[in-house]
């Protein structure tokens, strides 16, 4: 008799951006770090699975009076760190960001901006990540940079904003969710 080993579940498909693009769009929010007491504005985004989880996350990282300070980024944990990440607007030359802390389900990695950098993105398409997993294979995540130029431009989100964005993504997850749940399977 064949000993049944442990269940294997089939993990969530690969995201696609732009049906979260109406959802969760780049997002402008400021205000003071509670480690430095210093002002900072983050324009971000979240890319999801099909599914609603976190993959990557992109944020600039300013200061006032415009300083493009740095590039923020989130990726899974089961990441080779030494590796890095890969970051890359359209086709450009992709540029390295350094992992800076890792806690339970991702890592962060963080890239100093240049203003051409910065132009890039105000003007690009997509803006990639790419990490290597444990395996040594390379992870790409693209997060659409449409509406980026806007967020950055425009006024932060106040509290009540910020608060309804939350409401309806999580609005959306629950939809997104229970129509695909039957895309689930766990198999024995």
């Amino acid at each position: 008799t064949a000993v049944a080993g442990p269940p294997t579940v089939n993990p969530p498909p690969a995201a696609d951006d732009r049906q979260w693009a109406s959802i969760n769009p780049w997002a402008k929010v400021c205000g003071t770090d509670q480690n430095t007491d210093e002002w900072l504005c983050l324009v971000s985004r979240e890319l999801r699975s099909d599914f609603g989880v976190i993959l990557a996350t992109a944020a600039i990282v300013e200061k006032p009076g415009g300083q493009h300070t740095r590039l923020l980024v989130s990726v899974p944990a089961a990441m080779r760190l030494e590796a890095g990440v890969d970051v890359r607007v359209d086709t450009a030359e992709p540029l390295k960001a350094r992992y800076v802390l890792c806690v339970s389900w991702n890592c962060y990695a963080e890239l100093a901006i240049d203003a051409a950098f910065f132009g890039a993105l105000k003007s690009g398409h997509t803006l990639q990540l790419t990490s290597v997993n444990q395996w040594g294979t390379p992870e790409r995540f693209e997060l659409m940079l449409a509406g980026f130029a806007e967020a950055y431009d425009g006024d932060a989100m106040d509290d009540d904003e910020v608060a309804a964005r939350q409401e309806m993504i999580e609005s959306a997850l629950g939809s997104l969710i229970l129509g695909k749940a039957d895309r689930f399977v766990v198999e024995e």
